[in-house]
């Protein structure tokens, strides 16, 4: 059961380093299946790893498999320590929150309760998750471009960033004080609702601002439609204009021919004096 768990949390974590590293980079033309069996492979070595117990073996498989999945994508090599840096780093911020949660669950050791230990570490993984999601969001050309975004709409996302981590703390402090596992459940789950909760504003303002994007775009390409049908009609008038005329033309001369040819120059010359 364990490793189970293990499992399906270190195959989140990958999938969210993949997406993370996606934001960024090209991927390279690689099956899909191909790669979903690599994530799935990669993600058991590295619970079976995790399961001797071995912080610093732990540690390098970490680094060797999430450098093996950069190789998948199109970058440069200090581009790619760069980010594994970064998904690391984020990893080692998260673990105070980590131990302040064990403390608030009363954890001593695994005979104390494994399923504690466990859900504090598919919690970190969770949050760390949405962070690195936000930021992928928020720095990468596909998500969110805060140049494109009001300033008031800022603001009001800032400030509700911070009450979500002042919630977060007040309820952090309460699990500290109920010493009660059902308490302790409870604000873990309000923590979760609350984290999703940003995480839906997010992603509901991403898709206004696509859609208004889009249907900026809809109008600009409407507007063009419209005058190229303008210009095209003006352009057909202009040669149906100049069609007549060289049927016009095309008639006097004819004309002209025919009393230059019967020597009429009276004639010919009140002709010609009318078209000039």
């Amino acid at each position: 059961m364990e490793f189970i768990i293990r499992f399906m949390v270190n195959l989140f974590d990958l999938g969210i380093f993949w997406y993370y590293f996606h934001c960024f980079k090209q991927m390279k033309k690689v099956p899909k299946g191909l790669f979903a069996a690599y994530l799935v492979t990669m993600a058991a070595i590295w619970a079976a790893v995790s399961g001797l117990e071995n912080p610093y073996l732990n540690l390098i498989t970490l680094l060797s498999i999430l450098l093996l999945t950069t190789f998948f994508f199109v970058s440069k090599m200090w581009i790619r320590i760069v980010n594994i840096v970064i998904f690391v780093g984020t990893g080692i911020l998260f673990e105070p929150i980590g131990l302040l949660l064990l403390q608030a669950a009363n954890y001593t050791s695994e005979e104390d309760g494994a399923y504690k230990y466990y859900f504090v570490v598919a919690l970190c993984s969770f949050i760390r998750g949405n962070v690195l999601y936000l930021l992928s969001k928020l720095i990468s050309k596909r998500g969110v471009r805060l140049s494109k975004i009001p300033k008031e709409i800022i603001t009001v996302l800032v400030m509700v960033f911070v009450f979500a981590v002042l919630n977060c703390c007040f309820i952090i402090i309460l699990s500290l004080e109920s010493g009660n596992l059902k308490s302790f459940i409870m604000c873990i789950s309000i923590l979760v609702s609350i984290v999703l909760t940003y995480y839906f504003m997010l992603y509901m303002m991403e898709r206004f601002n696509y859609l208004m994007r889009k249907q900026y775009e809809d109008e600009m390409y409407r507007e063009e439609m419209f005058y190229k049908e303008i210009y095209y009609n003006e352009v057909e008038k202009r040669n149906e204009c100049v069609q007549n005329l060289r049927h016009d033309l095309k008639n006097k001369l004819l004309e002209l021919y025919h009393l230059a040819k019967k020597g009429d120059s009276k004639a010919l010359v009140e002709q010609m004096g009318g078209l000039c």
